[in-house]
């Protein structure tokens, strides 16, 4: 049974002024164990709640939403619908994976969707693989991978080295396979950006951001879309510093629309529906098809 939204808009993405420029809205959203045989603490959700996802999906006028906490892509279709998305998940067997939804008309609209290899140095101690996919618009690439990165090391007082925590350790040892992919997508070339649920709260001089954006290779830096931005994914909620990020580099920077990275609270007619205590993250490209 679908919900009536009260906020509710459209997913269709106004055609720019400028002909030469392709919109493409990104996203990151962690849904929160979407699957059935997540723990006993996991949320219990019926058809009004997964109806509910299935709407706010739709009403965020997204075309690529990089996905976490994901039970494979039978459970990603319970919140994007096979008639209007496509679906990747990475490569193994955990009920948390990382994934991407994109819209199927992408390739009408002269966007193109590759998949990479998923970026297995990020499953350290059974963490989670990153997944990656290119965009191609024209001539241009821009590269997207999805992350979700080890949670219990948020904060940026939290040293990466700090003796005896775990949960630092393990997100130092992620570190590597994240500069890798940026310093090999610098190295190549290309447009690129890092997005999903670092589980951190990220500043242009955090020390996981900044070894991201070291500047070596020279293109190896990071724009943070999502610096100082606060979450309240409902109006009860307290505002708090974002764990969910969206990384673009200089290039993909200079696509960005003027509003930047925003989140999207959930409607206070769903406060008594079960959804994730996410909620999505977006930014707004403008893409050049004749820019490499």
């Amino acid at each position: 049974m679908l919900l009536p939204l009260a906020c509710a808009s459209s997913s269709v993405v106004e055609a720019p002024v400028d002909p030469g420029l392709v919109p493409v809205r990104v996203a990151t959203w962690n849904l929160e164990w979407l699957s059935e045989r997540g723990p006993p603490d996991a949320p219990a959700r019926g058809p009004d709640d997964l109806a509910a996802l299935r709407q706010h999906a739709e009403a965020l006028g997204a075309d690529v939403v990089a996905f976490q906490e994901v039970d494979g892509a039978e459970a990603a279709r319970w919140v994007f619908d096979a008639a209007t998305w496509q679906v990747v998940v990475a490569d193994e067997d955990d009920v948390q994976r990382v994934g991407f939804a994109y819209r199927a008309d992408l390739a009408a609209r002269g966007v193109v969707v590759t998949r990479h290899p998923d970026v297995e140095g990020l499953d350290v101690g059974g963490l989670r693989r990153g997944v990656d996919v290119e965009l191609v618009v024209g001539e241009a690439r821009l590269r997207l991978l999805a992350v979700h990165l080890k949670a219990g090391c948020a904060y940026p007082t939290d040293r990466l080295d700090a003796p005896k925590s775990h949960a630092c350790e393990r997100l130092a040892e992620q570190l590597p396979a994240l500069q890798g992919w940026v310093d090999a997508r610098a190295s190549e070339g290309v447009a690129y950006a890092v997005l999903g649920d670092f589980n951190r709260q990220l500043a242009p001089d955090e020390a996981l951001f900044s070894a991201m954006s070291d500047g070596d290779p020279p293109d190896a830096r990071l724009h943070l879309a999502t610096a100082g931005l606060e979450i309240a994914c409902r109006s009860t909620d307290r505002p708090r510093p974002a764990i969910d990020h969206i990384a673009l580099d200089l290039r993909a920077q200079g696509w960005m629309d003027r509003a930047g990275a925003s989140a999207r609270a959930y409607p206070d007619a769903w406060s008594a529906l079960v959804l994730s205590d996410h909620c999505p993250v977006t930014v707004g490209l403008q893409i050049p098809r004749g820019s490499p």
